[in-house]
């Protein structure tokens, strides 16, 4: 049985963008809509996933710094 993945509002975003060194750039974008309920998607990788991990959480978990950027330059989610 194959899942579908719903849109919702006001869920936790966690999104990245890897610059190759070839000059292009590949975006991660992770959703999460609850507890092990979310979806990973890349317009650059062409797909989406349904996911019982919480990537969110792990992320959250390491000492980093945060850094801004402006709304733009953020992965964008696109159907």
């Amino acid at each position: 049985m194959e899942k579908q993945v719903e849109e919702t509002t006001g869920g936790d975003v966690t999104s990245f963008r890897f610059n190759l060194s070839d000059g292009t750039s590949y975006e991660l974008i992770y959703v999460c809509n609850g507890v092990k309920n979310g979806k990973l998607k890349s317009s650059t990788g062409n797909f989406e996933y349904f996911t019982r991990s919480d990537i969110g959480s792990y992320w959250s978990n390491i000492d980093l710094e945060a850094v801004s950027v402006e709304e733009n330059e953020l992965p964008k989610l696109t159907n």
